[in-house]
């Protein structure tokens, strides 16, 4: 298994419903802030704990973030 392959599969592990719901999160009540100070917000209000770079993709994916 290549190293893309792994990353598919870990960025994939979450679910569809946990990834609605951050994204719901961003888009009510933190829109204006930067990613990194987003998951900061995740780890300290709500106890997620979330890779920057997976959030950043699915904000992508979103339009939210460039």
């Amino acid at each position: 298994m290549s190293l893309w392959e792994i990353a598919q599969i870990l960025h994939n592990a979450y679910s569809e419903e946990i990834q609605k719901q951050i994204i719901n999160l961003f888009q009510s009540k933190h829109k204006n802030f930067s990613i990194s100070h987003f998951i900061d917000i995740l780890k300290e209000n709500y106890n997620i704990n979330i890779s920057r770079e997976t959030v950043r993709s699915w904000l992508i994916k979103a339009g939210f973030h460039q």
